[in-house]
């Protein structure tokens, strides 16, 4: 029998591949380590020559033997976390999932080249995870153990510029690149810090030389992708992300990273087929783009159902509860939002990341005491960005911008920008919002995102011509900027109640992507108020044959219930035209059928262009200076008294506030037993807010103003003499608002709007409460009155406003976190529902 030959001793193999890979030579680095065979292995009895096998396996690009390598160490010494970790190095470099409980925070008896290359792996499985914000520690904290170790270096300035810390990172890359100045890595990072300051030619210049350094690295292509798309190159970042997954077919951040990019065009079959058996069990870490992508594609249902599927397998992260929450967020499927909150925190006790998603989204309260527990460790810029979001959710728009110009505060981002123009709208600084937002677009002139926030200021001061000009002026090469652009163009048109040229715009964007959806329920609402039943029915089909996340309750919504009026008054007859009808024969119709929406929308749209508009002031009244404002319970959210504070402030006003009993106490003894009851079978605040504003300005007179609207203008504007009742007109949907009414005692129109009120609420009627008490029915009982003047050659007293000049004296529809949870009565009829703040603060001080 023929002796088998002994094996090379595997230290000589290891110090003759090691030699090779020194000299730049893989290949024969290769052909020396294949020589290692099972034996070889299985003769060694000591880890520390199987670790260094591993090592120079993983650096010789042979994952397997690699893997083999640490497997035969493991035997030796079964729970040894340095050889685990560099099972996980292996798992990252593949793409596949690391278990994170297989490695412990820290690691005992380790040498500091040890412990900080476990850290550096540990950290890159926290990357890979989703949470970036940890892994920054480990990397700080290896970077600090071995500071002549450029590659934990320059992964530390990486993470830094993901997790927002320009500053930081850029001091850490330009340090790291005086010791070694051609360090790919940190040259690479200040090519993002370029494109952060949108210096293109810099970062072009950078990650050209990058690339040509490592071809083959894909964190570099990822900067290169996002230069070329920041210049608005989509063609050429396609095909470089195309030519990298065809040598890397399975690669799920780069099928991610090219979906997006086809979604941009508005290529959302390509983007499909290439996400097509995408496994999110396995790519965990990649559940923010995934979602992102997602809700692009209009599938957050499929989205949702996936990651519920996940959650009851029990394999889901915190990032995934995160992001099934805000996904559910999108949905306004606030009951199960909140109770996906509680389960992370259940299962991840006093988890940040979920944390953050709830102060974001303005669940918990922004409060010193509670935002030092939670931030204390969040990077500045995350940190900054959260508590602006947080105000914003809760609409302390004040608080806001105190808080985004805190020196400390004023890193430069499209992020920051947007958060300091939506604060300047919410407190109605329109012209200051567009100086700044001109002034930002001129550093981000591409930047999607300020400007649609500046179209919409300017439409909202008024200014659409300007408005019209900017969208014209600024083409962009993306197919999705293109029919954002159009999307503004529809909505400025909408504003100006010109229906053709807002359906030309529609049009537009459907030539670019005949499966667009832009726009479609605003051009939908706007058919059904002016009666358009062949139009509507067209949108209304085009669209559900469009949908794969078909609203499961849109028979109930308004829109659908609307169409629904529609449709019956279609077949009983009523068939209004496109070009103007008339107000005299409007004013027919809105007296023949009392009860009909669709025929005192239309007669408010033509009535907006009436000479006849305006009131006599012969017939006026003055209205007294009281303001009336309700909320149900007695224990109004600080963010409901900082509203009502700007109409309390005024001088020479008598400010009244009622909560439920208050309403209950005053009907009872100046209305009646009837309207009692009817307040009681209000069947959420909103209608009970309906009722109460009705009867007080009935009896009374004087100004009812929202809970949730600020005055932020002076009231002489829109309560000139000579008015008997002020009102504004919705330019979407051609209804009179009635969140702010001003009125003389007694107005007929208001009489006849309370005792509707009180007739629906007794019959129970099964309508929205838009139509049974709120602006639908506020709409039919003063064109019932102007129908009747109109009828008679008679005048009125009746002023009814653009919404744009009463927006500029009043910021409507604030935002409230007491809206978004489950206790609100858009959310549930109950109100039992426990309040999430209680749960989160909880979890927060671990109570």
């Amino acid at each position: 029998m023929t002796k088998k030959p002994t094996p090379p001793p595997l230290p000589n193999l290891l110090n003759r591949a090691l030699a090779q890979l020194d000299s730049g030579s893989q290949k024969k680095a290769q052909t020396v380590l294949k020589e290692i065979t099972s034996d070889t292995l299985q003769v060694i009895k000591q880890v520390q020559p199987l670790l260094r096998a591993t090592r120079l396996a993983g650096r010789a690009a042979m994952p397997e033997l690699a893997r083999r390598c640490a497997k035969r160490a493991l035997e030796i010494e079964p729970q040894n976390p340095i050889l685990l970790s560099e099972i996980a190095d292996l798992d990252l470099k593949q793409g596949r999932p690391v278990d994170l409980a297989q490695l412990p925070d820290e690691i005992t008896a380790a040498t500091d080249a040890q412990t900080a290359r476990y850290l550096f792996i540990r950290g890159k499985a926290l990357q890979a995870a989703g949470q970036n914000s940890q892994a920054v520690k480990h990397f700080r904290r290896a970077a600090a153990k071995m500071t002549d170790n450029a590659e934990y270096q320059a992964r530390l300035a990486q993470a830094l510029l993901q997790d927002l810390a320009f500053d930081e990172a850029g001091t850490v890359a330009r340090s790291l690149l005086k010791k070694q100045p051609d360090n790919p890595a940190c040259s690479a990072v200040l090519a993002r810090l370029a494109l952060q300051n949108g210096d293109l030619v810099q970062a072009q210049t950078l990650i050209t030389k990058v690339r040509q350094k490592a071809p083959g690295n894909f964190e570099y292509l990822m900067v290169q992708i996002d230069t070329l798309t920041a210049g608005a190159r989509f063609i050429e970042a396609i095909k470089a992300l195309t030519d990298w997954l065809s040598d890397h077919p399975q690669h799920n951040r780069s099928r991610l990273k090219l979906a997006s990019l086809l979604t941009q065009q508005r290529e959302l079959k390509l983007a499909e087929a290439v996400m097509r058996d995408f496994d999110l069990g396995k790519a965990p870490g990649l559940v923010a783009e995934y979602g992102q992508l997602m809700t692009v594609l209009g599938h957050s249902e499929n989205m949702v159902m996936q990651l519920q599927h996940l959650l009851d397998e029990g394999g889901a992260s915190a990032a995934m509860h995160v992001e099934l929450a805000r996904q559910l967020t999108l949905l306004k499927r606030h009951e199960e939002r909140e109770d996906v909150i509680r389960r992370c925190l259940a299962q991840f006790p006093g988890n940040r990341q979920m944390l953050l998603f709830a102060l974001e989204q303005g669940d918990l309260p922004p409060e010193p005491e509670m935002l030092n527990k939670l931030l204390g460790h969040t990077p500045k810029p995350r940190a900054v960005n959260a508590i602006a979001s947080s105000l914003h959710a809760v609409g302390d728009y004040n608080a806001m911008l105190a808080h985004l110009r805190t020196p400390t505060n004023r890193t430069a981002t499209v992020q920051r920008s947007a958060f300091i123009a939506r604060a300047l709208v919410g407190l109605a600084e329109l012209g200051l919002a567009i100086r700044y937002l001109r002034f930002a677009l001129r550093r981000w002139p591409l930047a999607m995102e300020l400007q649609g926030l500046l179209v919409q200021a300017l439409i909202k001061s008024g200014r659409f011509d300007d408005a019209l000009k900017l969208i014209k002026d600024q083409p962009h090469p993306a197919k999705s900027a293109r029919m954002r652009q159009w999307q503004m163009t529809a909505s400025l048109y909408v504003h100006k109640a010109d229906l053709p040229r807002a359906e030309a715009a529609v049009n537009e964007a459907r030539k670019l992507d005949p499966e667009s959806r832009y726009h479609a329920a605003d051009l939908l609402r706007q058919y059904i108020s002016l009666g358009l039943y062949e139009k509507a029915r067209f949108e209304r089909t085009y669209n559900d044959n469009l949908s794969t996340d078909r609203h499961p309750h849109w028979s109930i919504s308004l829109n659908g219930q609307l169409y629904g009026e529609l449709e019956i008054e279609h077949r009983n007859g009523l068939n209004f035209a496109s070009e103007p009808m008339g107000v005299d024969r409007l004013a027919e119709e809105v007296l023949k059928r009392p009860r009909s929406n669709i025929a005192a929308l239309r007669f408010l749209a033509e009535w907006m262009q009436d000479e006849r508009r305006q009131p006599n002031p012969d017939q006026a009244r003055p209205i007294p200076a009281k303001i009336y404002q309700y909320w149900d319970r007695s224990d109004r959210p600080r963010e409901v008294d900082r509203l009502m504070q700007s109409w309390q402030d005024l001088p020479g006003i008598d400010w009244q506030v009622y909560d439920r009993p208050g309403a209950l106490a005053l009907l009872r003894k100046s209305f009646g037993p009837k309207w009692v009851q009817a307040f009681n079978l209000a069947n959420n605040p909103a209608e009970e807010a309906d009722l109460l504003r009705l009867c007080l300005l009935t009896r009374y007179g004087g100004i009812w103003a929202d809970a949730d609207d600020r005055l932020v203008g002076d009231l002489t504007q829109l309560l000139a003499p000579g008015n008997g009742l002020v009102l504004f007109h919705e330019a979407l949907g051609n209804a009179v608002g009635n969140n702010f009414i001003a009125s003389q005692p007694g107005h007929p129109a208001l009489i006849l709007a309370a005792r509707r009120a009180r007739g629906a609420l007794l019959q129970r009627s099964n309508e929205t409460t838009w139509s049974k008490t709120g602006p639908g029915l506020l709409s039919r009982s003063v064109t019932h009155i102007l129908a009747q003047r109109v009828a008679d050659n008679g005048t009125h007293a009746i002023r009814i406003l653009e919404g744009g000049k009463a927006e500029r004296e009043i910021v409507m529809h604030n935002r409230l976190s007491a809206k978004l949870g489950s206790q609100h009565w858009r959310q549930t009829s109950t109100g039992k529902a426990k309040p999430l703040a209680k749960d989160l603060l909880a979890a927060l001080t671990g109570g």
